[in-house]
């Protein structure tokens, strides 16, 4: 298979690739009937901190009913392809189980038999794991993902306060006074004891 011409691409592929996965399964929806939509991209969140590395939007929030599709979102601090695999397979098992069941019922029934470890909400690819070996032969498929991982810093803003500046008189060098921007603005240059306007020095 080529190798990926971008990001949403490799995604779109691998999406393709998985989906026959959840055959042996009970689940809600028959996803290989439904329109997935994949793409990398911002998730719901407060902020840079409790940002989600992945996410499933529903058919329902298509706003053109004849255009609905799921929409799986996968965050751009991920760029590791096991990661992000089983980040995508994580958010395919919402699309199989809908809404109702979050991440119980249905939902982790399905995520433990495909075999993803840890906490329902966090899942993740154990390297010991069979489900490991099913991902990596996708990803050597698929080739490697086009992407670069995004780093989230924020620098909170601080005010900054205008530099004062400093005047001297031109009689007496040593005569010398600081002024603000906004009061030389307001107000204009002061004049030394001999009445001659003040220079920046």
């Amino acid at each position: 298979m080529k190798e990926a011409i971008n990001r949403e691409h490799w995604l779109q592929l691998a999406t393709a690739e998985m989906i026959p996965w959840f055959k042996d399964f009970d689940a809600p929806t028959d996803i290989s009937k439904e329109k997935i939509q994949v793409s990398c991209g911002f998730t719901k969140s407060s902020g840079p901190r409790d940002m989600a590395i992945g996410q499933c939007w529903y058919k329902s929030t298509t706003v053109d009913e004849s255009k609905a599709c799921f929409q799986i979102f996968i965050c751009p601090t991920q760029d590791d392809p096991i990661q992000v695999l089983g980040i995508l397979l994580h958010e395919m098992i919402h699309v199989a189980c809908g809404p109702e069941h979050g991440h119980k019922g249905a939902f982790k029934d399905i995520a433990l038999k495909l075999g993803l470890a840890g906490k329902m909400t966090a899942t993740f690819v154990d390297v010991e794991s069979e489900l490991h070996e099913r991902i990596d032969a996708v990803f050597k498929k698929i080739g490697p993902y086009p992407h670069s991982s995004m780093a989230m810093t924020y620098k909170k803003k601080t005010k900054q306060k205008g530099k004062w500046i400093r005047l001297m008189s031109l009689k007496d060098e040593t005569y010398t006074c600081v002024i603000s921007p906004k009061s030389l603005e307001n107000h204009g240059y002061p004049t030394d004891p001999w009445g001659e306007e003040m220079v920046e020095k």
